[in-house]
C-alpha cells in the first residue's frame, strides 16, 4: 500500500556516523514514510537527495 504524505510530515537530517549524513520523512504519528538510501558524505548532497524526493523546506546550519 502506498504511504500517504501530508503537509504535516516532518523531515529530519541526521548523522548516523561521524562523516555521513542521511535524511528521513516521518508522519505526525512517527511512521517513517521515506528515508535516504545512501550515505551522503556532505550535508549539501544529503539535502539535494531529499529535494529529489519532495523536500521543499529551507535549511540553516550554524556551527
Amino acid at each position: 500500500m502506498r504511504k500517504l504524505f501530508t503537509d504535516y510530515d516532518v523531515w529530519s537530517f541526521h548523522k548516523p556516523e561521524p562523516e555521513v549524513w542521511n535524511w528521513k520523512r516521518t508522519s505526525p504519528d512517527g511512521e517513517i514514510l521515506l528515508e535516504g538510501r545512501g550515505a551522503f558524505g556532505s550535508f549539501d548532497d544529503c539535502v539535494a537527495d531529499a529535494r529529489r524526493h519532495g523536500y521543499t523546506g529551507s535549511i540553516s546550519v550554524t556551527s
